[in-house]
């Protein structure tokens, strides 16, 4: 069963800054194409242009739409050009009234705080904000850096981490690229300047500093060094200090601050910019602390004008909105919320996380092995190491196969057919629901989440008794990822509440360092929402400079690391987890840098995420039915309307309507629902021609279009109609796991035995199953060297043999047996692969050459066991029996084996007849076994007796290394099959409980 959440008291309320006006424009009654309402819709622009709120909404989202709107009104415009202005103004009207998500002047955000009943208002006085855009930053940047050689001769320069030296290039992937939701590719000759001028750089350097050491380095190419310089630092190769770092409360602040520090004042072209930012940032301050909108206004004027003359932009400037609030929530709110996290949890499909992190883990342990410390630069580099996951922007690892349909699909397909049928409206999640549909893969999740839901009541009365609904409207990657961008707008003390409960958010793992992530956006638009407050005490900071005074983790010190379970990133140095934190909203598969995403992604792998309700591949459905658990309603009933279900284009208004009406009469559809997807909805009334209208737009523009049920005015009573969001953050109730980290993990790559080398052979052997016991027990047995196997199916079912090799000689004993078998056709096929030794799981090199061993003499003890002609039961048996021996081989003594399986073999229940003969085989005297297999487990005795010494000598023990031994016997007996390993360590541990109990050993 999965774990419980808590709720912190401190919530975020997110409100429609807007959505309270009552004096709105009134909506024409007809389509802006119907040339009988073309003059209505150009006097209803009018309108929404001089509206004292939207009007200034709108102007600030988008300039350019109302200088359109302005040249409309006064001149006119064609149909088609009216058309396309309207339906923009509709959206920005509709949105006004219909999203709580903070944007702009049309809503705002606060804390809450959750206490015994609703209390206190929402206001209409909220406080604005202003940020300059990052894409503006970075043009005024790039023309402070293009300024006099004496003012960026003091600037400092830093290398920058994201850059990736390959194949002789400097290649810098994924910068920001104005106007383009892609980031572009730099690509620089690695040439030995620029080599030394990275290294130079490693730590923040004074470019004059760069160019000097380059100079002293190379005298012969002093006249090419200032450029060099230049060009690398004009491809972001090198970062100047200009750049604020993201987690600066004050962007332009930063920039002129870092104009001043290299002295823009004493040169024409820097001070001629830095007046121009001086006088804009002063413009800003008094704009955000002025009660007069006419004054802010005209300061927001002002501000843009001087920005624009340094760099032109059409917004160079956004505003935030506080929302004037001091609502208190009722704490049955929070636990409804609670309890609907715990199911979601449960109903996740991605018990075991996500295909592609699945598909990665398994790479990276057969890349490298269990317990091997990758450096993540070398990990994700496509030439050296895997590259990125599947489904990253740069992959090349393809996607893993699409799985089967399943149970949970089944089952979801059918309560959608009989509400549908039934007319219901409405699937119920109750404990015997949640029993089946529920995955319990893993009884891990993520363990901190935030959890966005609307409430619905029809008066503060009835909120205060119960009588609500809770609609879940999203469910976040963690905490922080919606707020943490808000914090520093946020009022005091709730900002200080949370900012505590991040710095406190529980791990995953034992003793992990919580370290805040940042990365400049793969995109303008994305960097806008990358922007957040130093939160945590440690940072990870990629493609920037670190903020001053911030205690930073290197990029070169981190490591990937794995165990039978999931991946795990660590620091090199110290062994210490790392589990980043991304406290901002940014869209990870287009928008972020591929390397935030798989650092922030990485730590969740294989493990349960609390996500929105999925409905898998029922998602495809015409219609789905509400979802609800208690009070709280996890996804609302949702329609798909598509183009071919409604005339086309050619049709008339009258027309089109009429069969719009004829299909929400059959499909039940209400008169308000949701326009759109994601966090891009609309409400709409189907009533209305103007909603109409632009349900015919957007479904004439995308070709389907979802409707979803939605709020109204009259479930939102509560709070007077107002559209509002309410972000909680919860914390799972779980120990932490332990991470098994060895400090004499080695680099994968040393100590690899290549094709064709001395060492081990490493051979893949591809054939018919059936053939497996056969190779193992008859052929193994004729090839004259020493060798050892695992059996494996990924992705055919094949013998990976690794044989000891000194010279040609041996190599071609190898050629002579497999050309053997395949001539038989007992093997179809063979694959020569590099052998890495996993080091990191078994010890360094001298406790790696003894495991070997062990590994040779544990293949031939079960090549001898296959050979005992008793069946699939008795196969379980002598393997459960084969463990225990195993066992008190390296532990040194009977006792301390059977405590140690008693404390660590799983408990299940076996079968009665197999615990009774594994009880017989392991008792102190049980009597002769069988001669072959009395002879193999004794050398194998020897082996393990002589591994347990060499980890000694480390300073690690046989303890932490038996269960990878015993899953390994157990590979080498049956393949790779859990229940068949899981019932012979039930056996194994059945017996020694009952030897234990006889012979009355203390636990």
């Amino acid at each position: 069963m999965r774990p419980r959440f808590t709720a912190h008291p401190t919530g975020v309320l997110r409100a429609s800054a807007l959505s309270g006006i009552r004096d709105l424009p009134s909506w024409p009654s007809g389509p802006v194409e119907d040339p009988e309402h073309h003059g209505a819709w150009i006097t209803w622009l009018g309108q929404v242009r001089d509206h004292p709120l939207l009007g200034a909404a709108i102007s600030d989202a988008s300039p350019s739409l109302m200088q359109r709107i302005d040249r409309i009104c006064h001149v006119g415009g064609n149909r088609r050009e009216v058309s396309r202005v309207v339906h923009s103004c509709i959206r920005y009207v509709l949105r006004a009234q219909s999203r709580a998500t903070p944007f702009g002047l049309f809503a705002a955000v606060t804390t809450t705080h959750f206490t015994s009943t609703v209390s206190g208002r929402i206001g209409d006085h909220h406080r604005p904000v202003t940020r300059v855009s990052t894409a503006w930053i970075r043009a005024a940047v790039e023309r402070l850096e293009a300024c006099e050689a004496q003012f960026t001769a003091r600037l400092l320069v830093l290398s920058n981490n994201l850059a990736v030296l390959r194949g002789g290039r400097i290649i810098v992937e994924h910068q920001p690229e104005p106007g383009a939701d892609r980031g572009r590719r730099s690509s620089l000759r690695l040439t030995a300047p620029a080599h030394a001028a990275l290294e130079a750089a490693r730590t923040p350097t004074p470019w004059a500093e760069v160019e000097a050491t380059l100079n002293a380095t190379f005298p012969d190419r002093e006249d090419s060094v200032h450029t060099l310089v230049e060009t690398l630092v004009r491809h972001r190769v090198l970062l100047t200090c200009l750049h604020p770092p993201l987690d600066s409360p004050d962007q332009l602040g930063h920039l002129i601050a870092a104009a001043h520090s290299a002295g823009a004042g004493r040169y024409p072209r820097a001070a001629k910019i830095l007046a121009y930012l001086e006088n804009a940032h002063q413009a800003l301050r008094e704009h955000d602390t002025s009660p007069s909108p006419t004054k802010r206004a005209a300061l927001m004027v002002r501000a843009r004008t001087m920005l624009t003359d340094v760099a032109p932009a059409d917004t160079p400037t956004g505003v935030d909105l506080r929302l004037e609030s001091d609502l208190e929530l009722p704490r049955a709110i929070a636990w409804q919320v609670q309890g609907a996290t715990a199911v979601l949890a449960r109903l996740s499909p991605l018990g075991e996380g996500t295909s592609n992190w699945r598909d990665y883990h398994r790479r990276f342990c057969e890349r490298y092995g269990i317990g091997a410390l990758v450096p993540v630069d070398e990990l994700t580099d496509p030439g050296q190491g895997l590259g990125l996951p599947s489904g990253f922007v740069g992959t090349r690892l393809p996607d893993p196969p699409a799985e089967a349909l399943s149970e949970r699909d089944t089952i979801l397909l059918d309560l959608a057919q009989r509400a549908t049928l039934e007319g219901t409206g409405e699937i119920v999640v109750d404990d015997t629901l949640l029993g089946r549909l529920g995955t319990d893969q893993s009884d891990l999740v993520w363990p901190h989440t935030e959890v966005r839901v609307r409430v619905h009541a029809s008066s503060r009365e009835a909120l205060n008794t119960g009588d609500f609904d809770v609609r879940v409207a999203g469910v976040s990657r963690g905490a922080g990822t919606t707020v943490g961008r808000f914090l520093d707008l946020l009022p005091s003390p709730g900002r200080e509440a949370l900012h505590e409960l991040y710095r406190r958010l529980p791990t995953l793992r034992q003793d992990a360092v919580l370290a805040q992530l940042t990365c400049p956006s793969a995109s303008a638009r994305g960097d806008q929402v990358s922007r957040v407050p130093a939160v945590l005490p440690t940072h990870l900071s990629l493609g920037q400079h670190h903020r001053a005074g911030a205690r930073t983790l290197s990029m070169a010190d981190l490591a990937v690391t794995a165990d039978s379970h999931r991946l795990h990133l660590v620091t090199r140095r110290g062994l210490k987890p790392v589990e980043p934190v991304v406290f901002n909203a940014i869209e990870f598969t287009r928008a972020a840098h591929p390397l935030l995403r798989f650092l922030a992604e990485l730590p969740w792998n294989r493990t349960a995420v609390p996500v929105p309700f999925d409905w898998g591949v029922a998602t495809h459905l015409p219609y789905l039915p509400r979802v609800r658990w208690q009070q709280c309603v996890l996804a609302p009933a949702r329609w798909r309307l598509d183009a071919h279900s409604l005339p086309g284009p050619e049709a008339s208004w009258r027309e089109w309507v009429d069969h719009l009406n004829q299909w929400r009469t059959t499909q039940r559809v209400p008169v308000q629902v949701e326009l759109g997807e994601n966090d891009q909805r609309l409400r709409v009334d189907l009533d209305r021609p103007a909603h109409q209208d632009l349900v015919r737009a957007e479904l004439g523009r995308q070709g389907r279009i979802f409707l979803r049920e939605t709020s109204t005015d009259q479930n939102l009573g509560w709070v007077d109609g107002r559209v509002h969001e309410i972000v909680t953050t919860l914390t799972a109730e779980q120990e932490p796991i332990p991470v098994r980290l060895r400090p004499g993990s080695a680099h994968p790559r040393m100590g690899e035995h290549l094709p064709g080398g001395s060492g081990w052979c490493s051979v893949k052997l591809y054939g018919h199953p059936d053939h497996a016991i056969g190779l193992i027990t008859h052929e193994l047995p004729h090839l004259s060297l020493a060798w050892w196997f695992l059996r494996y199916q990924d992705p055919e079912p094949h013998l990976r043999l690794r044989v000891r090799i000194t010279g040609p000689d041996q190599i071609k004993i190898v050629h002579d047996w497999t050309s053997a078998l395949r001539h038989r056709g007992l093997v179809a096929s063979l694959i020569h692969d590099t052998y890495t030794p996993e080091s990191g799981r078994f010890g360094p090199h001298p406790a790696m050459e003894a495991a070997e061993e062990l590994f040779v003499a544990d293949s031939h003890a079960v090549a001898t066991q296959l050979t005992t002609d008793s069946g699939e039961s008795g196969m379980r048996v002598w393997a459960a029996v084969s463990m225990t021996d195993l066992v008190h081989a390296l532990l040194g003594n009977a006792p301390a084996a059977r405590r140690w399986l008693i404390d660590h073999a799983p408990s299940a229940p076996t079968d009665r007849a197999e615990a009774a003969r594994t009880r017989t085989l392991t008792a102190p005297d049980p009597g002769p076994h069988p001669v072959p297999i009395r002879k193999a487990w004794e050398q194998r005795a020897e082996a393990a007796r002589t591994y347990a010494k060499a980890l000694a000598g480390f300073g690690s023990t046989a303890e932490e290394v038996l269960p990878d031994l015993l899953h390994l016997h157990a590979a080498r007996l049956f393949g790779p099959d859990p229940d068949a390993e899981r019932a012979c360590l039930a056996l194994a541990r059945t017996a020694a409980v009952s030897w234990n109990a006889r012979m009355q050993e203390p636990r």
